[in-house]
């Protein structure tokens, strides 16, 4: 069965996480992704890394004042540690430890783009189509706005293209919150009345 695919599939195999690159590795089907994902998370990411780069970068990174960037969500803070750990390892190892961030910000990007050019096959659901009823529905039990939209995405998709939802979320990506979020005999139910399984990573 084809695959919609979290954005957090894309950024694991970006980091070269070795579940992912198994995952990939083990295609079957197709890999589809939301336009949401595409044209707004793989977007933000980027910009989130170089942000947490250019912090890192300087002379006495401070990690507290990079959270206070509204840009900036609070799992990256997990992110910024790793970096800085590889900085000071760097450093100790008398290396130029800028040029090599760059690297990580570099190879970052060419994985995330490979990944988009060479491994997804389809691309779904315009950002301008997903309904604003299941997305706010999803946000309700989610509390996640970007989840919502690709949530809402993958259940819009599998009316018409039957696809399993893959995600690393094993919190938010529930099949609980499908059912909240969508309750049977509602005006909602009736319109999506297909919900996708889910498969965890």
């Amino acid at each position: 069965m084809n695959k919609f695919l979290d954005t957090s599939i894309i950024i694991g195999y970006a980091y070269d996480e070795k579940k992912f690159i198994i995952f990939v590795n083990n295609k079957k089907g197709e890999f589809v992704i939301s336009y949401y994902s595409l044209e707004k998370e793989i977007l933000s990411i980027k910009k989130r890394l170089k942000l947490i780069i250019n912090e890192i970068k300087k002379q006495t990174p401070d990690l507290k004042k990079l959270l206070e960037n509204k840009e900036i969500y609070k799992q990256d803070l997990f992110r910024a540690e790793k970096l800085l750990a590889i900085k000071e390892i760097l450093l100790k190892r008398g290396l130029d430890s800028n040029k090599e961030l760059d690297k990580i910000q570099e190879v970052f990007e060419i994985r995330i783009d490979f990944f988009i050019q060479k491994l997804i096959d389809k691309k779904a659901v315009p950002i301008k189509e997903i309904n604003f009823e299941l997305k706010s529905s999803l946000f309700t039990y989610i509390q996640n706005h970007s989840d919502a939209n690709v949530l809402a995405s993958g259940i819009q998709y599998h009316q018409e293209n039957e696809i399993v939802l893959i995600t690393s979320d094993k919190h938010d990506w529930t099949k609980e919150n499908l059912g909240w979020a969508l309750p049977e005999h509602s005006q909602l139910r009736k319109k999506y009345p297909h919900l996708p399984e889910i498969e965890y990573i």
